[in-house]
Formats: C-alpha cells, sequence, structure tokens
C-alpha cells in the first residue's frame, strides 16, 4: 500500500482514534496523550488483524480489529504491570 501525505495523516489519526477508543473500553491508559493512544492503536491493529478479518477498513486501518486489539492489548498491560495508568 502506498500512503501519500494526507493518507499517512489519517493513517495516524484512525490509529490515535482507535487506541483511544480501546484504552476508553479497557478502562487504562498508556503513555502521555495521543502518542500513547497512536501506539496502542498500532499494535492492536497488529494483535487485531491476526485474530480476526471483519470490518470496515479507513485509511488502511481494519477498525473492529484495531480497536478488539487495542482493548486486548491495554488489558494485558493492565494485568502485567497492576496499575491502570502507564506514564
Amino acid at each position: 500500500m502506498e500512503f501519500s501525505l494526507i493518507g499517512l495523516l489519517l493513517f495516524i489519526l484512525i490509529a490515535g482514534v482507535c487506541g483511544a477508543i480501546g484504552e476508553g473500553i479497557a478502562g487504562g491508559k498508556v503513555g502521555p496523550g495521543f502518542l500513547g493512544s497512536f501506539i496502542v492503536g498500532l499494535i492492536g491493529a497488529w494483535i487485531g488483524g491476526m485474530l480476526i478479518q471483519i470490518g470496515p477498513v479507513i485509511a488502511g486501518v481494519s477498525v473492529i480489529p484495531a480497536i478488539l486489539g487495542s482493548v486486548l492489548f491495554v488489558a494485558i498491560l493492565k494485568l502485567l504491570t497492576g496499575r491502570s495508568v502507564m506514564a
């Protein structure tokens, strides 16, 4: 997949939003602000993409698997660290 500048910015925005939704559902916060949400969204999209292949794709991000993967990733981090906020 080839990204234009607008495509790359949309990819970053969608990954961050999916990460923020995942953090909200899982009840934890990872990292500082949007950067933490973006990282959770990227890792969540990777995890979710390996588990399921359903839902809409926006700017190269499969939205439903990214949200589910983000929830799973935040829940695993909460279990490993024993706290809901990681700075």
